[in-house]
């Protein structure tokens, strides 16, 4: 594995501190979404979302869907859509749950 093109052995704790956040939940000390700070003072930087909600990632340049510990498929939003039925029923399964909470009782 590379950072920046380096090995990452050779990089001290204190190197990688120094390049790499990790948060693990949105906070209210931040105005937006934390993705949307990451973005706004790093934006040459690379973002990896682990989410289970779909909603956090359909935007993202790469998605990665991972079944039982092995990488599935990885694409855009639109290539999982098309080729994927393990994306495709959960996001079609999202749609479903957010239209049912918005429909008036």
């Amino acid at each position: 594995m590379a950072l920046d093109g380096r090995p990452y052995p050779t990089y001290s704790h204190a190197e990688i501190r120094r390049r790499l956040a990790y948060v693990e939940q949105e906070t209210p000390l931040l105005p937006g979404t934390i993705r949307d700070n990451l973005l706004f003072t790093h934006p040459e930087g690379a973002v990896v979302t682990i989410a289970h909600r779909l909603s956090t990632v359909l935007d993202a340049d790469t998605i990665v869907v991972i079944e039982n510990g092995r990488v599935r498929a990885r694409g855009t939003h639109a290539d999982l859509m098309e080729r994927d039925s393990l994306y495709r029923g959960l996001v079609e399964a999202l749609r479903i749950a957010e239209s049912s909470a918005a429909a008036p009782a």
